[in-house]
């Protein structure tokens, strides 16, 4: 005959002041459930039964609380929750430890972390160089030549070579004041700019001059108002109107013409 062990057993109430030895198990007679005691602890510790856990599979969601870089949520009803890069603190980059999220296209675009150094690493192409999270231009070597461009003289191919500015070297243009422009020094921040030909014509023309598309021009009433006739006398009659520029001569009347005739 097969035997049996039967460890020490009782009550719900007998166990709710029991304490037991340390790693001993003993029956709740009213729950039948194992407990486990550790010799210090009333009642010891339960261990679930089956039925118990089961339960537990159709309890409620009471509330889901959207943490970092996450949105929405909810206490009631539906929940919904998003990606909210937004709602992330703000840190310290270190760029030699940190990593950042990124969509891995050789994994079926999962989402993955990869470190910024490696990042770095990856992108530094030709003539770069990546170390802890850094890109630095790796390219070394000597100039060979230096040559002048236009409005420019100097240059060379050895030893220390100088660049000066020299308008002589540029190309003659046939200028159209209405579109070309000229550099200058702006007296308000000591730098060079360029303003258009027909700004700096606009600028230049003062009292009794015109200016238009880059073109200086004398006002006609100044023109006129340097002009004078002056009627010596004799037959006939000349007049001068300064307000149109007309000179008006008036011959001699059939009067003065008859006295001249004997």
């Amino acid at each position: 005959m097969a035997t049996a062990i039967q460890r020490r057993r009782g009550s719900t109430a007998q166990h709710s002041s029991f304490t037991g030895l340390a790693g001993e198990t003993t029956v709740d007679t009213d729950k039948n459930t194992v407990v486990v005691h550790d010799g210090s602890t009333a009642g010891g510790y339960p261990l679930a039964l089956y039925s118990d856990v089961a339960a537990l599979g159709g309890a409620d969601i009471t509330d889901v609380v959207a943490g970092d870089g996450l949105s929405g949520g909810a206490a009631s009803g539906s929940a919904t929750v998003a990606l909210d890069l937004n709602e992330l603190t703000a840190a310290v980059v270190d760029v030699a430890a940190d990593s950042v999220a990124i969509i891995d296209a050789g994994s079926s675009n999962s989402s993955k972390k990869e470190s910024i150094a490696d990042l770095v690493a990856g992108i530094a192409g030709t003539g770069l160089s990546a170390s802890s999270g850094q890109l630095s231009i790796s390219e070394t070597g000597d100039i060979s030549a230096v040559t002048a461009g236009d409005g420019l003289s100097g240059g060379g191919t050895t030893g220390a070579v100088s660049l000066a500015l020299d308008l002589n070297e540029l190309t003659a243009a046939a200028i159209a004041v209405s579109a070309d422009s000229i550099a200058f020094i702006d007296a308000t921040d000591d730098s060079s700019k360029k303003e258009s030909v027909a700004d700096l014509v606009s600028g230049m023309a003062g009292t009794n001059l015109t200016a238009t598309s880059g073109t200086l021009g004398i006002a006609s009433t100044v023109i006129r108002g340097t002009v004078s006739v002056t009627d010596a006398g004799g037959d006939g009659s000349l007049a001068y109107n300064n307000s149109t520029g007309v000179i008006t001569y008036t011959g001699p009347s059939a009067a003065e013409t008859r006295a001249h005739i004997s």
